[in-house]
């Protein structure tokens, strides 16, 4: 099957996102209070956002062209059953050292009570293909805006007691005001909802794949809905707030809690406005021929080793740094230069993967810069 450049790129660059929030886990106090800490936390959490959306968008683009919607519908249960085992395995075995104290019964706790990112996306492949093929992208948007809005809904209004209520609750919208005995930081419901989202853009690159000629038209419009994503989100925020400061006797901490601008809340258009613009940027040069390419390529390496390379990042975010001695000792400059060494260290890793596993061939960087879309 042709590699599709955007999609591949896209993906490439939720896994930088995904390092550099991580790599942040091993800031000092000092750091992650500081102002700059405020402003790298908030950039870095749209990682989430971004790896949900592209899985979405890779379904979305798929079905547009697919002539079997049932071999589809199969080949993504079965990339769901891999995901949820693989990241639910492996995660915990490389990231055995970061956890200095009592490494091995943190081991076992997180395989029995620590639901990971892979987790909820393995569950949303595999209910998310269905919707997709059975919803056309306009209901497929409404669905999503639903779950979005009754997620905080539900968590302030759904007050439940004994241990199965709670996991439940947990699992499908999260539970922030009481202990759980698992950990599900991405509970399926909103993030379904952001899953599907990914989806309709990935139903406009479809579009654009059967029309090469009109990136430049859907890119401009790509970059306007950004600009009105963006300005919708920080209006939001900036909104909550004024709400917060001048009117918080009015509202439960509970109410501001839920709505605090958060990856699945008031900040998620931002996110996703962003990673719009990132996209027709993207498109525009693919669109634009070989001479542009270089950097569309080095990230496609990452997107197409996806699920390795998430899994095989935390060897160098976490695990290597906490052995050393650097979990919660890293300064800003300290931060900065672990990024400098796990980003190219992750990459060659990856592309090592790639080469072993045929996801990517010989004269591989020729044929991206021959790529379509």
């Amino acid at each position: 099957m042709k590699r599709i450049a955007s999609i591949d790129a896209m993906r490439g660059f939720a896994m930088v996102l995904v390092i550099t929030q991580h790599a942040f886990h091993l800031a000092t106090v000092d750091l992650a209070q500081s102002s700059v800490g405020t402003l790298i936390y908030a950039v870095t959490r749209m990682a989430s956002v971004a790896f949900m959306v592209v899985s979405g968008a890779m379904i979305g683009f798929f079905q547009s062209k697919a002539s079997d919607q049932g071999k589809l519908v199969r080949r993504y249960l079965k990339r769901a059953i891999v995901v949820a085992l693989s990241g639910h395995l492996l995660i915990p075995l490389v990231r055995y050292f970061y956890y200095q104290a009592d490494p091995g019964g943190r081991f076992l706790h997180n395989l029995a009570a620590d639901y990971p990112i892979t987790d909820t996306i393995a569950v949303c492949l595999a209910i998310g293909v269905i919707i997709i093929t059975r919803m056309s992208s306009r209901k497929r948007g409404m669905l999503a805006i639903a779950l979005l809005v009754v997620t905080p809904a539900i968590q302030l209004l759904w007050s439940v007691e004994g241990k199965l209520a709670i996991i439940i609750k947990e699992a499908l919208f999260g539970a922030p005001f009481v202990e759980t005995p698992i950990a599900v930081p991405w509970p399926l419901v909103p993030w379904l909802g952001v899953f599907l989202i990914g989806s309709i853009g990935g139903a406009a690159i479809g579009q654009i794949w059967k029309k090469p000629e009109s990136v430049e038209r859907k890119s401009r419009d790509f970059l306007k809905v950004s600009l009105l994503l963006f300005a919708c989100g920080m209006a939001l925020s900036v909104a909550y707030k004024l709400l917060r400061v001048h009117a918080g006797d009015l509202f439960s901490t509970e109410f501001f809690h839920v709505i605090y601008p958060t990856r699945s809340t008031l900040l998620l258009p931002v996110y996703l406005g962003i990673l719009l613009a990132v996209l027709a940027l993207i498109l525009r040069i693919v669109r634009a021929g070989s001479g542009s390419l270089l950097p569309v390529w080095v990230l496609t390496v990452f997107g197409r080793t996806s699920l390795f390379t998430y899994i095989t990042q935390f060897i160098y975010v976490h695990t290597l740094p906490a052995i050393a001695g650097y979990k919660g000792n890293l300064t800003l400059t300290g931060y900065i230069i672990l990024l400098l060494l796990s980003l190219p260290a992750s990459w060659i890793t990856s592309y090592g993967y790639g080469r072993i596993s045929g996801k990517i061939k010989g004269g591989d960087r020729a044929q991206y810069l021959n790529a379509r879309l």
